[in-house]
């Protein structure tokens, strides 16, 4: 399952004033003095102090109204959205290094971001359509490589491996663009395996393509 790592920030944004200050807590309450959430204390604190502020001129414009505690109550509460996607945009980054970035996120209580349509699914893998040793002109130590992709629009890059002990050890070193391209510095001799992965749109990966090789002149 492919998970966005991006927060609705609309989703918290759009809330009314009670629910939003009490959003606002449970995320201070949930992430403060727990050691996952740590490099973000100082930012969670700051979304505590603030939240605390909006509370207060809250309570005063609910009891008392007038234009000036309405005022300040709207003040207070844009400085905690302002805290918030603060927080937001470094817990977005921190989330990348965790083994499940979306739990990660929604521990707190955000939401994650919808992306639509297909641009949320599952990436298909690369479908080797061909491995040519020697590239179009017989170099030596040089593979050109044909890949079919589900849906070309959506591919940003590719990632390769190859192996010349017939799938023991792999060594990652290959990069392209586009889904036609030459590989230099092939192991000149051998018989290598390889195999693929497209990087799509929204930070997406597909899993490896079925391996396929070649006797690399």
């Amino acid at each position: 399952m492919v998970v966005v790592t991006k927060v609705n920030r609309q989703a918290y944004i759009r809330k009314k004033d009670n629910p939003f200050k009490s959003f606002a807590y449970s995320v201070v309450s949930k992430g403060k003095d727990n050691p996952d959430y740590s490099a973000l204390s100082a930012q969670i604190l700051d979304v505590e102090t603030k939240n605390q502020l909006y509370d207060d001129s809250l309570s005063l414009a609910e009891t008392y109204g007038g234009i000036d505690r309405t005022d300040m109550k709207d003040k207070r509460r844009k400085e905690v959205v302002k805290s918030l996607n603060a927080l937001v945009d470094e817990l977005e980054e921190l989330a990348e290094t965790k083994p499940d970035p979306g739990a990660f996120i929604e521990f707190l209580g955000f939401e994650l971001a919808k992306v639509p349509g297909r641009k949320t699914g599952v990436v298909a893998p690369p479908h080797i359509q061909s491995l040519k040793s020697g590239g179009d002109d017989a170099r030596r130590g040089v593979v050109k490589c044909v890949l079919k992709a589900a849906d070309p629009l959506e591919i940003k890059a590719i990632k390769g491996r190859r192996s010349e002990d017939n799938g023991q050890t792999w060594v990652e070193d290959i990069v392209a663009a586009k889904l036609i391209f030459e590989m230099t510095g092939q192991p000149s001799g051998l018989y290598v395996l390889y195999q693929f992965m497209f990087i799509a749109t929204n930070n997406r990966k597909s899993d490896w393509c079925v391996q396929a090789g070649v006797s690399v002149a």
